[in-house]
């Protein structure tokens, strides 16, 4: 049964796919779970397959796809499977599978943590339940996840993509068109990135859509339904844009029912600097491949330690590190624009550079291979990419 649901994970295709193994897994169910004796029939066999399908997606998109074990990290991770299952797992399966769409998701932390990642985690995990007539799943969880960025220059086209228009609406509107509220199924999620960035127009909107599950298309005046979840996502500080009038207090606390903090790099590597290796070999594989992923990561790690210091504080955060591999691969070095006016001249760099390099002539090869990634950066797919 565990490579079966395993496969559907990866393969997206629940809806599609006959489960094989819900024959026995039902009869099991009625057999072993059933005690009359005591009043307690068995619980529904569906709902509970469902349910286990739903664990199994959560540790898939959490535990495995949540890279580092910082104290931070642990935290973390429980923080978003407290958003998927809430604190008590047993009362979600008798009672709020199918009622946590209501509930906002707000996501906060610095640039370049991942954000969109946990949004992912949590839209591709909710419960999704399972027809026991076709043998299948209802739903692609895959299918169901809707991320629009916010902070679009023109507040037509966020309104347009988010709401949908009438045709005649504004400039350029030439045919009606569904927005993503009124795309997303019962069982999918949108997700509101750079939700600090809106338009105060749009934050009206917005709130309406929260508190009554309903909206207008632009230049409409029909009321339609939002049957999905929101999740929404900012790196600012809400408290301030409240307090300088940037940002709306009821849309705060519309949002604010279930907050989750992605934590910085540097309070990763404070917690446990030994992970530094951990990342840059994960990257590293995305990057150049699994050929040279140690080796790439051995430079990088040589290059960090030896210019920027352990005790870097990584501004942009994985993102940035990510690219500071990249630089690395490409020149031999990296420079954080902060420290771009310290950076030595041509020729010190260079010699720099070859110092890195290992002296037997077979890890020369191998530093050569490494200047040229095996897998093409479009193999990798970063919305499932591991950056934790």
């Amino acid at each position: 049964m565990e490579p079966e649901l395993a496969a559907l994970i990866v393969e997206g295709q629940a809806a599609q796919a006959r489960v094989s193994g819900w024959p026995r897994f039902e009869r099991d169910v009625r057999h072993f779970l059933a005690l009359p004796a005591l009043g307690l029939p068995a619980p529904d066999p569906a709902h509970l397959f469902a349910f286990f399908f739903q664990v199994r997606r959560a540790f898939h998109f959490t535990i495995d796809h949540i890279l580092g074990g910082s104290l931070a990290v642990a935290r973390f991770r429980a923080s978003v499977w407290q958003s998927i299952f809430t604190r008590d797992v047993d009362r979600y399966r008798r009672a709020l599978a199918q009622r946590l769409h209501d509930v906002t998701t707000l996501i906060v932390g610095p640039s370049g943590t991942g954000k969109e990642l946990v949004a992912r985690a949590i839209g591709l995990s909710r419960y999704i339940p399972f027809d026991p007539s076709a043998q299948a799943f209802t739903e692609d969880f895959r299918g169901a996840f809707y991320a629009l960025h916010l902070a679009a220059p023109s507040p037509t086209l966020v309104e347009s993509e988010l709401f949908g228009h009438r045709k005649g609406a504004f400039t350029g509107a030439v045919a009606d068109r569904a927005g993503w509220l009124e795309d997303c199924p019962p069982l999918g999620t949108v997700f509101l990135d750079e939700i600090a960035e809106v338009d105060p127009g749009i934050q009206v909107k917005l709130l309406r859509v929260i508190q009554t599950r309903t909206f207008q298309r632009v230049g409409d005046t029909k009321a339609r339904r939002f049957h999905g979840k929101i999740v929404a996502a900012t790196n600012r500080d809400l408290a301030a844009e409240m307090q300088a009038g940037r940002f709306r207090p009821d849309l705060y606390y519309r949002l604010c029912s279930d907050v989750i903090q992605t934590p910085a790099l540097e309070t990763q590597l404070r917690d446990a600097s030994d992970e530094l290796g951990l990342f840059l070999r994960f990257i590293a594989r995305n990057v150049a491949g699994e050929a040279e992923a140690d080796a790439l990561a051995q430079e990088a790690e040589a290059w960090i330690t030896t210019q920027l210091g352990r005790e870097y504080r990584w501004p942009g955060n994985v993102r940035e590190l990510e690219q500071c591999v990249r630089n690395v691969l490409i020149r031999g070095e990296y420079w954080p624009p902060r420290r771009a006016r310290l950076k030595p001249p041509a020729s010190t760099t260079r010699s720099r550079s070859r110092s890195l390099r290992p002296n037997s002539s077979s890890r020369r090869s191998g530093w050569e291979r490494g200047l040229v990634p095996r897998g093409s950066r479009s193999a990798v797919r970063c919305p499932s990419s591991r950056y934790w």
